[in-house]
């Protein structure tokens, strides 16, 4: 579906996973699948190898041609515009390992939601780089501050997690029965880089520097790895062009750079909203499909929005014969106000306890329980025969009937009726 923001600013959710915003779905279990592209294989950690032994169905070593690999085909296929559920599967949790460039604001809170959400990450940070035993140090006391932020908010307490150790220094156990966790503080490119399925970089907005991240990325990550951006200024067929020349820089020969827009809303922690931006060949191809993948792993919901006509420019110079009309729209960016962000933050961290908690615990949730609201009428026109159905993407709240969601879609800027934040309506396209 397309989501209007204003009479003029469009923005398109990609992928929004009904049991990762609603207690209504009993999810079976969610994992993510690596490319059939991709390393064959990936065997899970130990401990989580020894717990699946008895499950003659988890296996600890997983192939890439699984059923949500299969499954994704259909997902690829579906009109861009639409809010698309990969699904849930009885498989082995296997999450994709991170690589984080910069250690920054942004890129210390990316890391800390990884961290939490349970995948491997690797950061490289130049002003980390130079003694590697004090760089894991620094960078554990930069998530240490994170992770306390979360817990002076009640976040950890919401999440059933356990608060980090006083110092901040050494590995965190979020739960007692899990072995300690730390983002791996590297001493290049390369080495956080190896056999990452996502690299993320946090630097700053300038061509050179991160085409030359990106182009030693590939020397040691994944052979299809996905390269994500977090520019707001620079077109991805730019970004691409000198992820390609520095390629050659290096004497190195690859497959196109799968580049792609990825930006987490702040304040990132616990914020379950994420901004992708794609051009015309990406939203019809595996990118897209490998994306989202990756997203719905980590329970993001993704809005489609274009940056500094990314979309436009790609079009233009691949002379693509596509129905490409949605995708040049001027689509405006998300933004989270203060309390919005904070009703979001907790609502996530209580879904988060839950999915823990198992398919039963999800499925107990109440509406109001996780967004501080529930109605059986539609709150604008009251009607006993007019059941809340539409909910708004970014606040959570079921609170309209169809008609009036319509109604309030067409005004200049949509809010909604109970907490005034920016109406987006969430509608599921399909469910595979």
């Amino acid at each position: 579906i397309t989501l209007s923001l204003n009479g003029n600013h469009q923005c398109e959710a990609l992928f929004i996973p009904a049991w990762a915003e609603s207690a209504a779905v009993e999810p079976s279990g969610h994992s993510w699948s690596a490319p059939s592209h991709s390393h064959a294989a990936r065997e899970e950690p130990a401990a989580a190898a020894a717990n699946n032994k008895k499950d003659a169905k988890n296996v600890a070593i997983r192939p890439a041609t699984s059923a949500i690999a299969a499954s994704t085909a259909a997902a690829s296929a579906a009109p861009p515009s639409s809010i698309v559920s990969l699904g849930d599967y009885d498989t082995p949790e296997i999450l994709p390992r991170v690589a984080i460039i910069g250690a920054g604001y942004l890129g210390t809170r990316i890391a800390a939601d990884l961290l939490m959400l349970g995948s491997e990450v690797s950061v490289y940070d130049q002003t980390l780089s130079v003694t590697k035993d004090r760089g894991q140090v620094t960078l554990n006391k930069k998530i240490f501050e994170v992770v306390l932020d979360c817990e002076k908010s009640n976040l950890l307490s919401l999440s059933g997690m356990c608060p980090p150790a006083e110092s901040g220094t050494i590995p965190w156990k979020p739960w007692p029965e899990v072995a300690p966790r730390q983002a791996r503080s590297c001493r290049s490119v390369e080495e956080a880089c190896k056999d990452a399925d996502i690299v993320i970089e946090a630097v700053p907005d300038k061509v050179e520097l991160k085409s030359d991240i990106f182009a030693r990325a590939l020397i040691s990550a994944s052979p299809h790895v996905i390269l994500a951006t977090n520019t707001l200024s620079i077109p991805l067929g730019k970004l691409q062009k000198g992820v390609r020349d520095q390629l050659g820089v290096l004497g190195l020969r690859t497959q196109e750079p799968r580049v792609v827009g990825l930006r987490f809303l702040a304040p990132v922690v616990f914020v379950p909203l994420v901004e992708v931006t794609l051009t015309p060949p990406q939203m019809v191809g595996r990118d897209r499909t490998d994306l989202l993948n990756i997203l719905h792993a980590w329970c993001k919901a993704a809005f489609q929005c274009d940056v500094q006509g990314a979309v436009a420019d790609s079009a233009n110079a691949k002379g693509l014969a596509l129905d490409i009309r949605a995708m040049k729209r001027n689509y405006m960016r998300i933004r989270l106000d203060t309390a919005t962000a904070g009703r979001r933050q907790s609502a996530e961290a209580k879904l988060r306890k839950a999915r823990r908690l198992g398919p039963q615990a999800l499925a107990a949730l109440k509406p109001e329980e996780v967004f501080g609201f529930s109605e059986q009428v539609c709150v604008v026109c009251l009607q006993e025969d007019s059941p809340p159905t539409v909910k708004s993407a970014i606040c959570g709240h079921l609170a309209l009937c169809q008609d009036c969601a319509d109604l309030l879609k067409k005004q200049t800027r949509p809010s909604c009726p109970i907490c005034r934040s920016r109406f987006v309506a969430e509608q599921s396209w399909c469910s595979i």
